[in-house]
């Protein structure tokens, strides 16, 4: 999509699945994973049978990361019971469908690495090295939308009124700023706020609408991060 192939990479890939999860004799079973719903790109023509678990189901929501009995069992196995509220102010608040109090994998196991290393290590943004952080820039800088007032709820520990949508492709992303955000949750970025802070705030939920909030500490950092570098531009 940045270098202006997007076009012809969707051509190719409905062509590598027609024959890899269509017309393939020796498949069984196939497991796709990413960030976004694909469907609407058409790329599954005439390919039956496909179900999609997005990070709102309530199917598998458990399996998107660690829950807190995972990281229980992890921290008492590897010595580091002690450290469970900085992983938890760091790495957790992610909710997928009904369950919430979600751990980023990632980050805990880089972590938990680096304490063997140092019993003194502090937690760091090991996820920020490992994705690119290009689309908070370009939101920041696109002067189409006012998402100023947005920006400062969220910074603040506060969450924002979204409209889900889960059939957002690259080429409507920067259509309009709901899209955005629905990437920036989809991707990890933001995720739906906790039921303590729907109540806390007295919000009600609507049909196809959610309040998104920043999950942890270290994706705030991003954030912050972003914000400065367009502050200075």
């Amino acid at each position: 999509y940045e270098n202006m192939y997007y076009r012809d990479m969707v051509d190719f890939i409905r062509t590598f699945f027609g024959k890899a999860l269509k017309s393939n004799s020796a498949l069984k079973f196939a497991l796709l994973t990413g960030c976004l719903r694909i469907s609407k790109e058409s790329i599954f023509t005439g390919l039956n049978n496909f179900s999609c678990f997005g990070v709102a189901e309530n199917r598998f929501s458990d399996k998107f990361g660690f829950t807190e009995s995972d990281i229980d069992k992890l921290l008492e196995i590897t010595g580091f019971s002690e450290k469970k509220r900085l992983i938890e102010e760091w790495y957790d608040g992610y909710s997928f469908g009904k369950q919430q109090s979600m751990f980023c994998p990632w980050d805990v196991i880089s972590y938990i690495s680096s304490l063997y290393d140092d019993n003194e290590s502090v937690p760091t943004t090991y996820w920020v090295n490992t994705s690119g952080n290009s689309i908070i820039r370009d939101f920041l800088n696109n002067t189409n939308f006012h998402i100023r007032d947005d920006f400062e709820k969220l910074l603040s520990g506060k969450c924002i009124s979204v409209q889900i949508n889960n059939d957002i492709t690259y080429e409507s992303l920067y259509v309009s700023k709901d899209n955005i955000w629905n990437i920036l949750y989809s991707t990890g970025y933001l995720t739906k706020a906790s039921n303590d802070l729907i109540k806390k705030y007295n919000l009600i939920n609507t049909i196809n609408q959610s309040f998104l909030v920043i999950p942890n500490r270290e994706i705030r950092s991003i954030f912050i991060t972003s914000a400065n570098d367009w502050f200075s531009n």
